[in-house]
C-alpha cells in the first residue's frame, strides 16, 4: 500500500510516522515506537545508528555520539578515535537507518518524505540542516517548522477550527519552545515572535533527578570520573535510570532508583514534591516566555483557543499545571513525542497527493513520453512556496496584516536534474493565417541613465512595508536563537543593533563564534529574475565604525534552503575606521552561489564573527549597477 513519512529527528529521540489509506499513525522504529539519536562511529568508518548504536557503544563509549544535533552548524567537527566528523554526516546516517527501516516494513519505498526543524533556527543553521538529505542519498518532497507540523496533526484529529489561535509549546530535550498559530482557511500562520527558553526539557529534568540522587548519596554520583571507562559506564547506567525515574514521577508520586555505585548497589527514593521543586523555577520561564510571545503578537491572552503541549516532557503533570496559568485550556497529545512526526506525515501526504495531481494534468495536458520526467522536474522547484509570490518586482513587498505571518513550508532541497523545457514544435502556419504583429524594437539603453531601485529594503531609517528586522546569534554552544528588532533595539550574546543617524548600526562582540542582522519579508516573496537579467545588483553604504572581523559576509535567501552569499571580509579589511564606502554587489554573484532570484525572502543579510563595529544604510537592489566598475567580482 502507498504510504507518505514525516520524519522528526529530535536531540535526544527520533520519531517517524506513516500515513496511507488506512490514517495516519507512527512507525514500529522500536518497541518504544522512538529511536535514541545516537551514532556509533565504527572503525571501519560506518556509522550505527538508534538502538544498535547504543549497543555497539557499551563496549566502546569513545566511539558513541549523542545530541549531536545541538552541534549543527559548529564549524569545528567532531573527531571520533581521531576521525573528523560532521553533526550533518550523523543526521543524515539517522535518517537513512529510520527510512531503511520502514522501507524494510512496508516493502516499497515512501511516496513522500517530510523532515521537521526548530521555528526558532535561524537560516544559518537551518541551511545546515538542509544538506542532510542530499548526505543520506534521500529525496525529501519538503522540511516544515514542528510546531506547523504539531498544527497540522491537531487539524487532521478535529481539535483545531479556522479562526483558532493555538498555543504550541514544544517541550522537548533541553529547551521549550512557545508559538503561536492562527488557523485559516489556506493553512497554519504564525503570530508574534516565536521564543525557545533554553534549560526546561527533558535533559534537564534528567539532570534534576540525578541532583536529587547524588544529595542522597552524599555526592557519590558527581564523584565518578567520566573519563575513566569503568565509571562512564556507571554513569551511563546512572543516566538512563534518572530517565526512567523521570518518567515514573510524571504518573506516581514517588518511585525508588537502583543505583550501582564503586562501593555496591544502592536503592534510592524519590518523591514528585522533591522532583517539582528542582524544576519549578524553569517551567515558570517558559510560561513566561509563552506571554511574551502571545504579547509580541499584540494580542490579549484570551483570544489564544488552547495551549498544546507537545515533547519529551509534556507529561510531566507540573508543566500542565503551570501553563494553566494562563487561564486557557490546556491539552497534553496522547503521543506527545510522536505529534511532530504525526504532523509531518499529515504533510508528506499532502505532497504526495499534490504531485500525483500535477503528473496527471500534465499527463491530460501534454502527453509526451518525457512529460513525466519533466513534470517532476518543474515540480520540484515551483511547488509549495514560502508564501504568496509578489505579481511584479516592483512591487517588493506587501504590508502584513496585524502581526501574522505565513507559516514556512519548505520546497525539495535534494540536488535535481536540471529541468528541461518540453520540446515543442511550432505548428505551421497556414497562408490565410494572419501575420504576427512585430513588436516595436525596444529604444537603446540611455549610459547616463540613473539605475533604478526594484526593490528597496532600507533608507533613512525606514524598512520597506512588510519586512522586518531581526538578529541572530550562535552562542557557546552554538545553539542559534532569534530576536526581533521592532522596538528600535535588538541584543543578544555576541552581536547587537539599533539605528544610528538613519543607519542600521551593528556591532558584534565575539571572536568566537557567528552572528548575523537581517531583513526579511513576512508575507511575501519578491521575484528579481528579471533584475537579475538586467545586470542588477545589491546596493548599501557601509561604514566600518572600528574594530576587525575574522568573516564578513553579504547574502540573500530565498525559499528555504536556497540562499546565496558573498564573502566581503577582503573589501571590510581595507577600509579605515569611519570610512565610508558604496558596496555594489551583481545579483549574478548571489545566483552563482546558490541563490534562487524567483522566490527571495531575506533580500539583505549580514553575518559576521569578530570585534566589529559597522553602519549600514540606503540598502536596496537596482537594476544595471551590476555593470558598475566599482561592482565587486564574483
Amino acid at each position: 500500500m502507498p504510504y507518505s513519512l514525516g520524519v522528526d529527528l529530535g536531540a535526544t529521540f527520533a520519531a517517524a510516522a506513516i500515513a496511507d489509506n488506512v490514517g495516519t499513525h507512527a512507525a514500529q522504529l522500536s518497541p518504544l515506537l522512538v529511536v535514541p539519536s545516537a551514532v556509533y562511529a565504527s572503525p571501519d568508518g560506518s556509522l550505527l545508528t538508534g538502538d544498535a548504536a547504543l549497543r555497539a557503544g557499551g563496549t566502546e563509549p569513545s566511539r558513541l555520539v549523542r545530541r549531536f544535533k545541538k552541534r549543527l552548524g559548529d564549524p569545528t567537527p567532531l573527531v571520533i578515535a581521531g576521525v573528523q566528523y560532521t553533526p550533518e554526516q550523523f543526521l543524515a546516517a539517522q535518517l537513512r537507518d529510520i527510512v531503511a527501516e520502514v522501507e524494510q516494513q512496508r516493502g516499497e519505498p515512501a511516496t513522500a518524505i517530510v523532515l521537521t526543524y526548530p521555528i526558532t533556527w535561524g537560516p544559518y543553521r537551518s541551511e545546515h540542516f538542509a544538506r542532510i538529505a542530499d548526505i543520506s542519498g534521500l529525496t525529501v518532497r519538503s522540511i516544515i517548522t514542528e510546531p506547523v507540523a504539531a498544527g497540522m496533526h491537531l487539524e487532521a484529529q478535529g481539535h483545531v477550527n479556522d479562526g483558532d489561535v493555538v498555543a504550541i509549546v514544544d517541550v522537548g530535550d533541553d529547551s521549550a519552545t512557545a508559538t503561536l498559530l492562527r488557523k485559516g482557511s489556506d493553512g497554519f500562520g504564525v503570530l508574534g515572535t516565536p521564543e525557545d527558553t533554553h534549560h526546561v526539557g527533558n535533559v534537564d529534568f534528567d539532570e534534576a533527578v540525578r541532583t536529587l540522587l547524588d544529595q542522597k548519596v552524599g555526592g557519590k554520583i558527581s564523584a565518578l570520573d567520566p573519563a575513566d571507562p569503568a565509571e562512564s559506564a556507571l554513569l551511563a547506567d546512572i543516566e538512563t535510570a534518572c530517565s526512567e525515574a523521570k518518567e515514573s514521577l510524571s504518573m506516581r508520586r514517588e518511585t525508588t532508583v537502583s543505583l550501582v555505585l564503586p562501593d555496591g548497589t544502592q536503592r534510592v527514593g524519590v518523591t514528585r514534591e522533591e522532583f517539582v521543586r528542582l524544576i519549578r523555577p524553569s517551567v515558570r520561564l517558559a510560561v513566561a516566555a509563552l506571554r511574551r510571545t502571545i504579547a509580541s503578537a499584540e494580542i490579549d491572552e484570551s483570544t489564544v483557543t488552547s495551549v498544546v503541549l507537545t515533547g519529551g516532557a509534556a507529561r510531566i503533570p507540573l508543566v500542565a499545571a503551570e501553563f494553566s496559568e494562563l487561564g486557557r485550556p490546556v491539552r497534553t497529545m496522547h503521543h506527545p513525542k510522536l505529534t511532530v512526526a504525526l504532523g509531518a506525515a499529515h504533510a508528506a501526504r499532502a505532497r504526495a497527493e499534490s504531485d500525483q495531481r500535477s503528473a496527471d494534468a500534465l499527463a491530460t495536458v501534454t502527453p509526451s513520453t518525457n512529460s513525466a520526467a519533466e513534470s517532476d522536474d518543474a515540480d520540484r522547484l515551483r511547488l509549495w512556496p514560502l508564501s504568496r509570490r509578489s505579481a511584479s518586482v516592483l512591487g517588493a513587498a506587501a504590508v502584513v496584516v496585524g502581526a501574522l505571518a505565513t507559516a514556512i513550508i519548505v520546497p525539495p532541497f535534494t540536488a535535481s536534474p536540471e529541468a528541461h523545457p518540453a520540446e515543442t514544435t511550432p505548428e505551421p502556419q497556414s497562408e490565410s493565417s494572419p501575420s504576427p504583429e512585430l513588436e516595436p524594437a525596444s529604444p537603446p539603453p540611455d549610459p547616463d541613465a540613473e539605475p533604478e531601485t526594484v526593490v528597496p529594503v532600507f533608507s533613512d531609517g525606514d524598512t520597506a512595508a512588510g519586512m522586518n528586522w531581526y538578529i541572530a546569534a550562535a552562542g557557546t554552544a552554538n545553539d542559534w536563537g532569534v530576536a526581533d528588532f521592532r522596538t528600535g533595539f535588538a541584543q543578544m550574546p555576541g552581536i547587537s543593533l539599533r539605528t544610528t543617524n538613519g543607519d542600521m548600526h551593528a556591532t558584534w562582540s565575539s571572536t568566537d563564534w557567528l552572528s548575523q542582522f537581517y531583513a526579511q519579508l513576512q508575507d511575501e516573496t519578491v521575484d528579481l529574475t528579471e533584475l537579475a537579467a538586467a545586470d542588477g545588483a545589491l546596493v548599501f553604504d557601509f561604514t566600518l565604525l572600528s574594530g576587525a572581523a575574522s568573516v564578513a559576509q553579504i547574502a540573500a535567501h530565498c525559499t528555504f534552503p536556497c540562499a546565496g552569499t558573498v564573502d566581503i571580509t577582503a573589501v571590510v579589511g581595507t577600509l579605515e575606521p569611519n570610512e565610508t564606502t558604496q558596496i555594489v554587489i551583481p545579483a549574478a554573484c548571489f545566483a552563482d552561489s546558490g541563490l534562487d532570484a524567483k522566490n527571495v525572502n531575506t533580500p539583505f543579510l549580514m553575518i559576521a564573527q569578530g570585534t566589529v563595529d559597522v553602519r549600514v544604510g540606503d540598502i536596496r537592489w537596482e537594476s544595471e549597477s551590476g555593470n558598475s566598475p566599482d561592482a565587486l567580482t564574483c
